[in-house]
Formats: C-alpha cells, structure tokens, sequence
C-alpha cells in the first residue's frame, strides 16, 4: 500500500497537523452555524422539508420523486419529530411539495426557525466532514503541508460554506461524490475485496443523495481505463470484476433499502425520468447580464470564475503551469510499461487523474444542461479543483514562490471572512464584489429568498409609519420574520409610486427577462440607484 508522502514535512506541521485540522473543521461549522441563524429558509428548502416529511409520515416518494430520498430525509427529519399541524389541500397547489413544506413549517404550530436549524444541521454536519476528508486524502497524495493549505481554503470557501448551511442536495452529494472517489483511489492501491465494498457503500449513499451522483458510473470507466494504460497488472478481466461486482451490489442494495426495500429500482428510474420534468418551458437563463431562453453552455465555467476567491483560480493556474511542465519528465516513465512497478512519476500522474477526470467529468455534462440552474450545479466539482490547486503549495519550493502561495492562501482566507455571513452572494474581486452580482448571475448564485431576518433588522431603524413595498423572491412567509410589508404591484414596475421598495435581486434580473420576452417594463438595474443593499440579495429604492 502507498504511503502518504514525507519530503520536506516539518516536524511541527506533522506533530500538530491534527489539532489544526481539528480547529479548521470546527471553524468551517461555526461560520456554517451562525451565519444560518441570520438567514431565512431559501427557495429549495421547503421542497426538501415537504418531500422528506411524506416519506417519514407517510411513506410517500412520489412528492418529490424527482429527488432521491437520502437528503430529504435528513432535512425532515426535525420537523418530523416535532409532529407539526398536517395540512390539507396542498396536493392541489401548482407546486405541492413547496406548498406542504411551507405549511408545515410556517402554519403547522412549530417554530420555524427551529425547523429550519434542525433542517441545516445534518447537511452543516456533512460539510463539516468534507472539510476533514479533504484533508486526509490530500496528506496521502500532497503531504501535510500543502493538504493543511488545501484545508484551510476549503474551511473558508464562500461556495462551500453557502451550500453547507442550507437543507438542499447540493452539498450532501458534493460530500458522498468526493467520498466515493477517494474510496475507489484507496481500493485501487491494493486491490482488497473489502475496499470495494466500501467504495460501492459509498457510491450508493452518493445516488441516493442526488441524481448528479449518475455520473461516478463513467468515472469509474475511465478511471480504470486510465489504470489499463498505466498499470499492467490492472489489464486483466479479473480485475475489473473484483471492483465491479461489489461495487454494483452495494449500489442497489443502499438504492432498494433507501426507497423502502423497493428491489427493482422502479423509483429510483422513476425519479430520474422525472427531472426537470416541471421547467417552464419560457424560463430564462442568465449569464453576464443577458437573458437567454436558450441555456449558456460555457455557463458554470464562467459563473466558477466569478464566484470563486481569485486566490484560488491563481493557485489553479500556477498548478497547471507547474504540472504540464513536469509532464515532459513523467512521459519517459508512463510510456514504458516494462514493469508493473510503480513509479513515484507514475504515481503522481494516477493520482492527478484522479482530481482531474471527476470535476472534468461533472463540469463536461453539465455543457447540456436543459437550464442553468446556477454554479451549484457544478458543487461537486469543487474539493477536487482545490486538491489539484495543493500542488501549487507543494511544488513551491523556493523562497519567492512560497512567499506568493503564502499570500495567496492569506488573501483567500480574507476573501471568505469578508463575505461573511453573506456566503451565497459571493463574487470575486475581479467580477467586482457582491455589488455587481445581480448585472452578472441570478437566482441561487446570489439571492435564494434568505434575507428577509436582514430586512427585518433594517426596517426596524425606519420610522414606524413608514410603509414598505416588497417583491420577495422565495418561498418563506416574510411576516414570520418580521416584516410586513404591502406587495409591489406590477404598475409600480412600470412607474414606481412614492416610498420604499425591496425588492429581490432575482426579481430585478426578472425583470430583464420579462422584456426580453416582449413585457414592457423597465429594467431597474439600469434605471434606478438602490439606497440599501440587504445581504447584497435584497434592494432598497426610494422614490420620492
């Protein structure tokens, strides 16, 4: 079996590297923590509240069929227990899922913002585990300083810890994905039976985190193809049977078990057929501002370099220059298989195929999205990306260049506390901060519907006589946190009455999209200066 690399390890780092990635994992859950309890549950989160509290009460799959069960399931799991009001006539609604979280979590005689914590915590939780999994597979391939660099940016990833406080699939999939491949990684060293079994356990828990997980089947493909071509002794049918076999069966056992020992999977194939199933057919995507009815293609590779810290895309890009000039040294080695010994060369080059083909893989296929659903869709991509941006940290190895990555993991901690507890709305400084997020990307990039304990905080400073008109973006009940407000009526669109407005950023973006539909109305982006930014989510106008 390999062993984790020693070359240049100071002692201090590998005698304390536990305490610090102990301390950067707690760090990751309080900054997740405190910064949920000031935001208000977000569009997607009653949809899993809804669909996870059919399953558990009543063993009902088909509310949010499009959605496999696992995370569902744990966001409910509070709410479940707490035996909330059921409501009646929400299978009726356009959306009955949304409409059956909503009620329960709002009208259903429970306390919303316990809900919403005991919802968040299991997916907090999940997050929390990422960080410290980065960590232990990136001491096997990087070493421990460069894995505790890694750690430390994934501690305080804006994207991550965005993802990580809110009841969604993202995160959970993001976690049992990477999982999955650092168990196929650790099964490949030796090839022992039992190592599958624990890449197939976690694969499974992967599916049935989310449909996205479909595509660790074509990873493993073409990670064994990689192995066929590297390794000799992997070029055998046995081989490949030894992983395939325990690897299929734990999948459809987690499956079957997760959707009440359903064995043929008809739900499971159900749910896949059913995705994007209620898109509507005049939804607009956006990119850069424009409205499209067509998807961006080259959509999440553009929304990844406006909301990642530019720390990290510099030190993605020094990996790269650093790695394709060490190519020409490793070719010598890859391309003479005369022995099926490995090599250190060799085995550097597996093991950059193996942060490399997943994230390529997921970023590829999402190329054909029916619809840009925002840079989520792409989360899992993303404790990859920042393994592959470790070697950076480890090939610095003169005084100048570590004197650079050092500022540049500085500046990427700053970038992350900065933001803080406004995680979702995170844009780099080259895209030009969270101000500039609404004339960029929309909808779960930037506002989600979790800023209303914020508006909630700034109307209290006004006068009390001072009426307040609000277009919300999202599912939560606003008088719940506080704010009353009177709605924005589409004439005050067009021509906006005296008083004050908040208005959702993804509203103000919608506006765009109406006209590019041929609604009249009035792009406020352009035409009207905001007095208030709340969360950088939601806008205040005043008119006088």
């Amino acid at each position: 079996m390999s062993q984790p690399p020693t070359v240049a390890e100071p002692n201090t780092l590998q005698r304390y590297a536990s305490s610090i990635v102990v301390a950067l994992m707690l760090t990751f859950f309080a900054q997740g923590y405190l910064s949920s309890l000031q935001k208000s549950l977000v569009w997607d989160e009653p949809s899993a509240l809804g669909g996870g509290y059919a399953i558990l009460a009543w063993g009902d799959y088909d509310v949010y069929l499009e959605s496999p069960p696992l995370m569902q399931v744990l966001s409910a799991w509070g709410l479940y227990r707490s035996r909330p009001t059921e409501p009646t006539g929400w299978r009726d609604a356009p959306m009955p899922k949304v409409e059956l979280g909503v009620e329960l979590a709002f009208r259903g005689g429970v306390d919303h913002e316990r809900v919403a914590w005991q919802a968040r915590l299991p997916v907090l939780l999940l997050g929390t585990l990422l960080i410290g999994l980065i960590y232990v597979w990136g001491r096997w391939l990087l070493g421990v300083p460069a894995a505790l660099a890694v750690t430390l940016l994934a501690t305080f990833s804006p994207n991550l810890i965005a993802h990580s406080r809110v009841a969604t699939a993202d995160l959970g999939c993001t976690l049992f994905m990477f999982a999955a491949i650092a168990a196929f990684w650790w099964a490949t060293q030796t090839g022992e039976l039992k190592r599958w079994f624990v890449c197939g356990t976690l694969t499974g828990f992967a599916l049935i985190a989310k449909f996205t997980a479909l595509l660790l089947g074509p990873t493993y493909v073409l990670l064994v193809a990689c192995a066929w071509l590297t390794r000799p002794n992997t070029r055998n049918v046995t081989w490949v049977a030894r992983a395939a076999i325990p690897i299929a069966v734990m999948c459809w056992l987690v499956i079957a078990v997760a959707y009440g020992f359903d064995l043929d999977l008809s739900l499971y194939r159900a749910g896949v057929a059913r995705i994007y199933f209620d898109l509507s057919e005049i939804y607009y995507n956006y990119l850069l501002g424009v409205p499209s009815q067509t998807p961006f293609w080259y959509y999440n590779p553009v929304a990844y370099l406006l909301k990642v810290p530019t720390a990290v895309l510099v030190l993605l890009l020094l990996s790269t220059v650093g790695m394709l000039g060490r190519s020409r040294k490793q070719r010598d080695h890859v391309e003479n298989p005369e022995s099926s010994k490995a090599t250190p060369e060799r085995a550097d080059l597996e093991n950059l195929l193996f942060l490399l083909i997943p994230p390529a893989m997921v970023i590829g296929v999402a190329f054909f999205d029916q619809t840009n659903l925002g840079l989520r869709r792409i989360l899992p991509a993303f404790p990859f990306l920042l393994l592959f941006a470790g070697y950076a940290v480890r090939e610095a190895d003169s005084r100048i260049m570590q004197g650079i990555v050092a500022t540049l993991l500085v500046w990427a901690v700053v970038a992350g506390v900065s933001v803080y507890p406004n995680h979702l709305a995170f844009f780099n400084i080259v895209a030009g901060g969270p101000d500039q997020a609404p004339y960029l990307l929309d909808d779960s990039n930037i506002d989600w519907g979790q800023d209303l304990p914020a508006l909630a905080v700034w109307k209290a400073t006004r006068p009390a006589d001072e009426e307040l008109r609000l277009l919300y973006h999202g599912n939560a009940d606003p008088e719940a946190y506080g704010v009353r407000a009177a709605d924005v009526l589409v004439g005050d669109m067009l021509e906006p009455r005296p008083g004050i407005y908040a208005v959702s950023a993804t509203k103000l973006t919608g506006f765009r999209k109406l006209m590019a539909h041929g609604v009249p109305g009035v792009d406020w982006l352009t035409e009207f200066e905001p007095i208030e930014r709340i969360g950088h989510s939601i806008y205040i106008y005043e008119f006088r």
